[in-house]
């Protein structure tokens, strides 16, 4: 019995449905899978949701604890504490020996940066001066006692010492800087030195002090009996002359001998 023409039309179109389905199959390569964190274009104004499981941005602090800041902040340093007249010892060292008459005294002091101390003693009086040959430059006088001296001078300038026949030793205030000394004795052109003349119309009171080694300093007051006299650097003292010379002006020196008695 021969088939019928539709049912053979039917099985032929089912046999080319079947044959391309597998023909595709083979042919189409498989979706790659989908990576929900790659970047992807959008169109221009389109908002990018991202999934819930993507990581959030770390927000870091910036403020320090408060160990921390106290550690990082910088602590003041204290500023440098500066004499006063009551930092003074009030007892010179000891010093051993006779108390002599007269007698005279010199020598730089302990970390003056090259200043020096001198000192005379006549009697029962004495005169001592302290210069540094810059901004330094203070007299003393007055009375002893018993080997002692213990004088205040300008703008807070203290000096207490002791003395023997063989040395001087104590503490001297000037300029709110405290200097230990221990003087020996001076003889010859070494010693005290004053001069007080006009210079130029200006009163100026010199002072300088010669050591036994050759060294020395001096000092230069303008107008000394102002309330704020003005130190600066005396010019050189020639000790052998007794002279020097400022603009232009020859100024006549006297050493103040202990000894001699010149200059009280």
């Amino acid at each position: 019995m021969k088939p019928s023409t539709p049912v053979i039309t039917l099985l032929g179109g089912a046999a080319l449905g079947v044959a391309i389905l597998v023909a595709s199959t083979l042919q189409t390569p498989s979706a790659a899978p989908v990576n929900p964190y790659a970047a992807t274009s959008s169109p221009a104004g389109a908002t990018v949701t991202l999934p819930a499981s993507a990581p959030s941005t770390a927000i870091v602090s910036l403020t320090p604890s408060a160990s921390s800041a106290a550690a990082s902040t910088p602590t003041a340093s204290a500023s440098p504490t500066v004499p006063t007249v009551s930092s003074v010892p009030t007892t010179a060292p000891a010093v051993s020996g006779t108390v002599p008459d007269d007698a005279d005294y010199g020598a730089q002091v302990g970390g003056g940066e090259g200043a020096a101390v001198a000192v005379s003693v006549h009697k029962k009086k004495a005169v001592a001066y302290v210069c540094d040959g810059h901004k330094v430059g203070h007299w003393f006088s007055g009375t002893v006692k018993n080997g002692k001296l213990d004088l205040a001078g300008q703008n807070g300038a203290h000096i207490t010492l002791n003395y023997r026949n063989s040395k001087a030793a104590g503490y001297v205030m000037a300029e709110g800087h405290q200097y230990a000394f221990s003087l020996p004795t001076l003889h010859g052109h070494a010693g005290l030195y004053e001069s007080i003349a006009m210079v130029h119309g200006v009163k100026m009171k010199f002072g300088w002090i010669v050591l036994a080694d050759g060294y020395q300093v001096g000092s230069v007051i303008a107008n000394p009996d102002s309330a704020d006299p003005q130190v600066s650097a005396a010019p050189p003292l020639d000790p052998a002359t007794g002279t020097a010379e400022d603009n232009g002006v020859v100024l006549i020196a006297t050493l103040i001998s202990g000894v001699t008695g010149s200059g009280f």
